[in-house]
């Protein structure tokens, strides 16, 4: 969603009481989000789940494989479908790949302009304003699923900054995170733009260069942030800071 060419090529809104009790979507043909205005229940997924009540709102992609399950009586909610493209690359836009619990407590505003929606679609001629409420909600989605994102990874950053001079454990890593190694690494990378050793060796370069301003034995800084060799420090420094340790140490004292 960063990009500005895009356009709204389909969109359906209704609200519904099913009466199955449960359901399995294996290959979700549209976009869509789920907001539940009475009733509990439980999706699941493969990789996690998720259970569902009143003003929960979860994001279901296209092509996801999941499961619903009424666990309450009965269950009200209102299910929106669209397919955004991207005019640049023709690509339509998805969120996610899997499931997303947005929130388990959607404001008033959103449940406004949800009922707004359905409204919309149903009456000729509300086209256009059933666009203008889409895409103010996608851009409150936008904004949350940014901030769910990385909000997820903070605690292997926390560990990182805390354990710099240490080597590096991806299953630690993934285990603080609450996720798969494969997907910690990727959501690391998307967020931070880095790998998980390459952000540990920026908190060691970072430290490095405060200790060449302090002290000239790179061999003892070397072993102090815990470099294998101080070949291998001295290579990576210049990597990162274009001169050698002793080099930047000799302009620091100049």
């Amino acid at each position: 969603m960063h990009k500005t060419k895009f356009a709204l090529t389909s969109l359906s809104a209704i609200k519904q009481t099913p009466k199955y009790r449960t359901t399995t979507i294996k290959n979700r043909s549209l976009n869509g989000f789920l907001l539940v205005e009475d009733g509990e229940g439980k999706y699941e997924w493969e990789g996690g789940s998720c259970d569902i009540k009143p003003q929960t709102l979860i994001y279901l992609p296209k092509g996801s494989v999941h499961k619903l399950t009424i666990e309450s009586e009965s269950i009200t909610f209102y299910r929106i479908s669209f397919t955004i493209t991207d005019m640049d690359d023709m690509e339509e836009v998805i969120f996610c790949r899997t499931p997303w619990l947005v929130t388990h407590n959607a404001d008033s505003i959103f449940f406004k302009n949800t009922i707004s929606l359905v409204k919309n679609c149903a009456e000729f001629g509300g086209k256009f304003k059933a666009m203008s409420t889409i895409y103010e909600m996608l851009s409150d989605l936008n904004f949350n699923y940014s901030a769910t994102m990385q909000s997820k990874i903070v605690p292997a950053i926390v560990y990182l900054h805390d354990h710099y001079t240490e080597e590096i454990c991806a299953s630690k890593l993934s285990k603080l995170c609450y996720m798969s190694e494969t997907h910690m690494y990727r959501l690391f990378k998307k967020v931070t733009g880095k790998t998980p050793v390459d952000y540990r060796n920026g908190l060691r370069i970072k430290a490095a260069c405060m200790l060449l301003c302090e002290e000239s034995v790179i061999s003892e800084i070397s072993d102090t942030l815990g470099f294998e060799s101080v070949y291998y420090f001295s290579r990576l420094f210049k990597k990162y800071m274009g001169v050698s340790p002793s080099e930047y140490n000799a302009r620091y004292k100049q």
